[in-house]
């Protein structure tokens, strides 16, 4: 009986170290966090491309859109979440978010719950498929984007 119980508490023990080993391989040092949240960007600038140069067509293809708008809002219903503390400047990792991120907690959820608000209210224009709610309502989440860009994102350096 003594046996059962001690090789009983190994196997929970051994499964409670496994356990921690995946939670603390699953953990990410400032360094991917800010790499992950950089191709998170650049993949929204990537989608953002598809729409803006779809509606500059005379015959928008209304699949392209809408692919590209349904990764916007899948991929984007988190940002707000991809800047924990100590992933700004702080980390020594060239990144164009503003200490405001931090500093402002409060107005920077706000405009990244705007923006996940805006790309699936865009999100449900285009899947209804009216071209011209479409082609209005596109300002809209550009506009969302922005909100977070003018504020909490230094510009881009011109090219020299």
């Amino acid at each position: 009986m003594r046996f059962v119980q001690v090789a009983g508490m190994l196997f929970i023990g051994a499964g409670v170290f496994g356990a921690v080993g995946v939670a603390m391989a699953q953990q990410k040092g400032p360094t991917d966090i800010i790499k992950a949240r950089q191709e998170l960007m650049k993949g929204f600038g990537a989608s953002f491309k598809i729409v803006n140069d779809q509606l500059k067509t005379e015959a928008p293809d209304k699949a392209a859109i809408a692919e590209a708008v349904k990764k916007i809002a899948d991929t984007g219903k988190d940002v707000g979440s991809r800047f924990p503390a100590g992933t700004g400047a702080e980390a020594g990792i060239k990144t164009r978010a503003k200490p405001e991120i931090w500093s402002q907690a409060a107005d920077f959820k706000a405009s990244a719950d705007t923006f996940v608000a805006a790309s699936a209210k865009y999100l449900q224009v285009v899947s209804a498929g009216n071209m011209d709610a479409i082609k209005g309502e596109a300002k809209s989440l550009g506009d969302a984007c922005g909100g977070c860009h003018k504020k909490f994102r230094v510009p881009e350096e011109a090219p020299k």
